[in-house]
C-alpha cells in the first residue's frame, strides 16, 4: 500500500471510530477501533456490568444494506455463539440496531500473541510443541465442523498462542464472518474483489512474500485449497483441513509451501504444484502426510481434522505408532498427482490482471471490482489413467489411531453452578460438567461459581482425568443490629402486660375519683 493509501485507510478509521466511539450496542460500551479489514472493523469495549473488556466487530455499512446479508449474519452468529470449546474465542452477544442497522457480534478479548508473530519472533516449532498445539487446533476445527461451521479463512494471524503454566495453547478466532461474506457474494452470482483493500505487501527480509487478506471471499491466497480458488462457496470442512495443513507445514519448516511473486502464481501452485519434499531432518513419514492433506482434490484428503492430527503425531512420532499397532508406511498414502488444468488459463489471467491494474494504477475508490462468476472456472481433474499391468492397487488406507483421550466430569452441591476454564475464565458449561480432554503431562485450573456461593476452583490432572465433586460454600451476609429510640420493655415490665379494661361510666353513676375516665 502506498502512502496516500495509508493516509486514506487511517482517515477512514478515525472517522468511524469518531461515529461510533461511546455508543452502546446491548450491554457494550464501544472505546477506540483497533482494526478494519475487508468486511468488519474491530473495536475495543467495556461491558461495565460484569468489568471485563471485550472486542466488538461491526459489519461495514456496504455489507449492511442487504437484508438478506443481515439475515445472514444473525444466522453465523447464533451458529457461532453455540462453540463453547475452550480453544475458540467466546460470542458474548450479538444483534442488530433497529435504528440503522448496525450489525455487531461482541466476542472474547483475547490476550496472546498470533502464530504468525510467534513464528516471526522464534522461528519454527520443534516437532515436540508442533503436534500437540495442532492437535489442540484440530480440536477446535472439528468441534466447528460438527456444529456446521466451516471457517474458510484459517491462517497464522487467526490463531493466538496463550502461554499458562509452561505451556502453550491455541485460541482460533474468527468463526461463521468468512461463510457470511461468501454467502453474500451469491446474491448477484460474482465474485467480488475490493479495490480498496491491499493485494499483497513487498516482500520481507527473508525474501518470502508477507500476503494479506485480499477480500472476504477469496480468503488468504497462501493458505487457500484448491477448490476456494475456482468456486469459493463450494469450499467445505476439508477445505479447512487444507489451510490447516499448510499452517502445519510452515509452522514446522518456517516457509509457505506454495508461494509466488503474484497471487495468479500462487493460485497456480495451489491447484499444480506438488508438495515440497520436507527436510531429512524430519521422518519421512511426514511427508506422506502432508502430501495427502494437501492433495488437489478434497476427497483425497483425511475425512476429519482429528484425523489429520492423529496421522500428524504417528507419523512425528513412529515409536508410539508402532505400540499403537499403526505402522508408518500406513500413516498417509500419498494420493496421485492431480492438476486443477482449467485454473491456469481463464482464472489465473483474470485475477493477474486485476492484482496487475491495481497495483500499477494505484487508484482507489469506494467502488469494488467485480468479476463475472463464469470467468472462475469450475475444479475439473483428467481421467485417472488406466492401471498398468502387473501393477496391484494399493491397499486401503488404515485409518490412524485417535489421540488418547482422559474423562472429565466435576459435579458441584447444588448443581448449577457455572464452569470456567482458567485462566481465560471461558464459560464451558454448568455442573454437572463432563468432558473429553487430551491426555498429556500436566494440570488444567476449573473455576465454579454460583450466585449466593463463594468462587470454588478445580485442578484436573490431565493424565488421570476423574470425577471431582465439590460442595460449594454459601455466603452468608450478616447486617449489624438496628439501634431503636428507645429501649425496649423487659417482658416484667407492666407496658408488655395486656392493657387493663376502663370500666364504662353510665349516666347516674358515682363518679370514682381514682378510676380512669374513657
Amino acid at each position: 500500500m502506498d502512502a496516500s493509501g495509508q493516509q486514506s485507510l487511517a482517515r477512514a478509521l478515525t472517522e468511524s471510530d469518531g461515529e461510533l466511539r461511546g455508543r452502546k450496542l446491548g450491554d457494550f460500551v464501544l472505546r477506540e477501533s483497533i482494526g478494519e479489514g475487508g468486511f468488519a472493523a474491530v473495536y475495543r469495549c467495556d461491558q461495565p456490568l460484569l468489568g471485563r473488556e471485550a472486542v466488538i466487530k461491526v459489519l461495514h455499512q456496504r455489507l449492511r444494506e442487504s437484508e438478506v446479508v443481515l439475515q445472514r449474519f444473525m444466522r453465523e452468529a447464533r451458529l457461532a455463539s453455540r462453540l463453547s470449546h475452550p480453544y475458540a474465542a467466546h460470542v458474548y452477544a450479538f444483534g442488530v440496531e433497529p435504528e440503522d442497522g448496525l450489525a455487531w457480534i461482541a466476542m472474547e478479548m483475547v490476550h496472546g500473541t498470533s502464530l504468525e508473530h510467534w513464528l516471526r519472533k522464534h522461528g519454527p516449532l520443534s516437532l515436540e510443541m508442533l503436534v500437540p498445539f495442532f492437535e489442540h487446533v484440530a480440536e477446535v476445527v472439528q468441534d466447528a465442523h460438527d456444529h456446521g461451521i466451516v471457517h474458510r479463512d484459517l491462517k497464522p494471524s487467526n490463531v493466538m498462542m496463550i502461554e499458562y503454566a509452561g505451556r502453550v495453547f491455541p485460541k482460533l478466532l474468527d468463526f461463521g464472518i468468512a461463510k457470511l461474506v461468501d454467502d453474500s457474494a451469491a446474491l448477484d452470482a460474482t465474485v467480488a474483489v475490493d479495490a480498496d483493500e491491499p493485494m499483497f505487501s513487498p516482500l520481507g527480509e527473508s525474501g518470502r512474500q508477507n500476503l494479506t487478506q485480499a477480500n472476504a471471499t477469496l480468503g488468504s491466497p497462501p493458505y487457500m485449497s484448491p477448490e476456494q480458488w475456482c468456486d469459493p462457496l463450494s469450499a467445505g470442512p476439508r477445505s479447512d483441513l487444507y489451510s490447516l495443513a499448510v499452517m502445519a507445514y510452515e509452522a514446522l519448516t518456517g516457509e509457505q509451501p506454495f508461494t509466488g511473486a503474484t497471487i495468479a502464481a500462487i493460485g497456480e501452485q495451489h491447484c499444480s504444484a506438488a508438495v515440497p519434499a520436507l527436510p531429512d531432518r524430519f521422518p519421512a513419514a511426514l511427508n506422506r502426510v502432508f502430501q495427502r492433506a494437501l492433495a488437489k482434490s478434497a476427497a483425497d484428503r483425511p475425512a476429519t481434522a482429528l484425523a489429520f492430527a492423529s496421522e500428524l503425531r504417528a507419523a512425528a512420532f513412529p515409536s508410539e505408532a508402532e505400540r499403537s499397532g499403526l505402522r508408518s508406511a500406513e500413516i498417509a498414502r500419498p494420493p496421485a498427482q492431480r492438476k486443477i488444468w482449467p485454473f491456469a488459463g481463464a482464472a489465473a489471467l483474470v485475477v493477474a490482471g486485476v492484482a496487475a491494474f491495481t497495483l500499477m494504477s494505484g487508484a482507489r475508490d469506494d467502488r469494488a471490482l467485480v468479476l463475472p462468476a463464469a470467468a472462475i472456472a469450475h475444479i475439473a481433474e483428467p481421467p485417472p489413467p488406466p492401471p498398468a499391468a502387473g501393477i496391484v492397487a494399493p491397499a486401503p488406507v488404515t485409518p490412524a489411531a485417535a489421540p488418547a483421550r482422559v474423562a472429565v466430569e466435576i459435579e458441584s452441591t447444588p448443581r448449577g453452578a457455572d464452569v470456567f476454564r482458567l485462566p481465560s475464565e471461558t464459560k464451558v458449561g454448568a455442573t454437572p460438567w463432563h468432558e473429553e480432554l487430551p491426555s498429556e503431562a500436566g494440570v488444567q485450573l476449573y473455576l465454579l461459581r454460583k450466585s449466593g456461593f463463594a468462587d470454588q476452583r478445580v485442578e484436573i490432572d490431565l493424565r488421570t482425568g476423574g470425577k471431582h465433586a465439590v460442595k460449594l460454600v454459601r455466603l452468608v451476609h450478616r447486617s449489624p443490629p438496628t439501634p431503636s429510640a428507645s429501649p425496649s420493655p423487659s417482658p416484667s415490665s407492666p407496658a408488655s402486660s395486656p392493657p387493663v379494661p376502663v370500666p364504662v361510666r353510665h349516666k347516674g353513676d358515682p363518679v370514682d375519683p381514682f378510676a380512669r375516665t374513657p
